[in-house]
């Protein structure tokens, strides 16, 4: 079987090579602090590990210690479980949660599957289907054996703390890939420790050949960066929103982005820009995101600058894969009571809320990043201005879907 994989573009990881299955390396997944609370976690709650195979009869087979962390205490085990989901862009409902997983000194997990036989998955469907990728990351550095093994491609990973291995059990027709076949070799030295997590498959249809996120490259290492506006620049935005601040108008369209808990007056409206100054903003910054981006950008559209109103709430979104690849949101004005932070994942899916004062601004990838303001706005006003970008190249199929 050469069944070529539907390939997936996970930012910051590496595929490997091959025809026959599909995998990635993710490295620096987790940091210290994470993994070791999840060894901590795991160190507590362990017992013997279960199979789910109906035939095997080898009591060497599995020996390993596992974990329920579903059942356990910890917003951070939920945080990283949730993290795994936005990667692979699966909905958490289609989903294992994660399983926290020991091996001492011998033990191992023989040759194996994890998608499940037609018998076994009317046992262990829970109404989610079949498994399709599994996510598992080490959670510390294994002094000698413990390596994950495909034998049917002659791949071996050794054990590194926070490295993430991601591999799909199906070939493209959604059955069982046998080159998917996988051991965990015995430990030689000292112990080993990971997390896994199954994603499941509902109606053979893959959910990520319906989604643009994987259809778009990430052009930096986390998608963010906040700095300061050219000083210039900003005090001519500045000088334009005060002088027509009285010509500002309730925004239209908006409503499937920004809602509001206030009846009393509109959710957000525009202040009109000039513009000869809406090109000189394009000119100034585009060399500015060009270098961050390291690629070539197209200027598409200087909104008029939003005013959030009292009560404003921005739901959590990407933004247009044609025209949005990369933003610049720079605050002009603010009256408010408390902060309003933007809520933005980066590029490992990771949860920022940043927060910008005037004359502060925000580069980031727009198209792949969900963002949100979740926390209504408290305070008069809220005043940002927006310019977006495109790349020549912003997309690896994207003109295929």
């Amino acid at each position: 079987m050469e069944a070529l994989m539907a390939e997936l573009y996970i930012p910051n990881s590496q595929r490997i090579a091959s025809t026959k299955a599909e995998i990635y390396v993710f490295d620096d997944f987790l940091n210290s602090a994470e993994c070791q609370h999840l060894i901590d976690l795991i160190s507590k709650n362990l017992r013997n590990s279960e199979l789910t195979s109906l035939n095997e009869q080898d009591k060497d087979f599995r020996t390993n210690k596992s974990c329920d962390i579903d059942e356990l205490d910890s917003s951070l085990a939920v945080q990283i479980d949730l993290r795994m989901s936005r990667i692979l862009d699966f909905d958490p409902e289609d989903s294992e949660f994660m399983q926290g997983q020991f091996y001492g000194i011998g033990q191992q997990f023989k040759a194996h599957h994890d998608s499940f036989s037609e018998e076994e998955l009317l046992i262990h469907s829970r109404g989610l289907g079949q498994r399709t990728y599994t996510f598992m990351v080490y959670l510390n550095d294994v002094e000698e054996g413990g390596e994950t093994f495909f034998p049917s491609l002659g791949l071996k990973f050794s054990p590194r703390k926070g490295q993430a291995l991601i591999w799909n059990n199906l070939d493209k027709e959604s059955a069982q890939n046998p080159h998917s076949l996988h051991q965990g070799l015995p430990v030689i030295n000292g112990e080993k420790f990971i997390v896994t997590k199954w994603f499941r498959l509902k109606k053979n249809l893959p959910k990520i050949e319906t989604s643009t996120k994987y259809f778009i490259k990430a052009h930096t290492r986390l998608g963010l960066k906040k700095c300061a506006a050219p000083e210039e620049l900003f005090h001519e935005i500045a000088a334009n929103y005060h002088a027509n601040i009285n010509k500002a108008t309730t925004e239209i369209g908006s409503d499937h982005l920004i809602v509001s808990e206030s009846k009393l007056q509109s959710k957000s409206e525009i202040v009109p820009i000039d513009e000869s100054l809406c090109e000189k903003i394009k000119a100034s910054l585009k060399p500015l995101v060009e270098t961050w981006a390291q690629t070539s950008l197209v200027p598409t559209y200087v909104y008029g600058i939003r005013v959030y109103r009292r009560g404003a709430i921005l739901l959590r979104h990407r933004d247009r894969a044609a025209t949005h690849t990369i933003g610049v949101l720079i605050n002009i004005d603010q009256d408010v009571e408390e902060d309003w932070p933007l809520t933005i994942e980066d590029n490992d899916c990771r949860d920022y809320d940043i927060l910008l004062r005037p004359g502060e601004m925000l580069f980031y990838e727009g198209t792949r990043l969900q963002h949100e303001r979740s926390r209504p706005l408290r305070g008069s006003r809220y005043a940002n201005l927006f310019c977006h970008f495109t790349a020549m190249n912003n997309c690896t199929e994207l003109d295929r879907i």
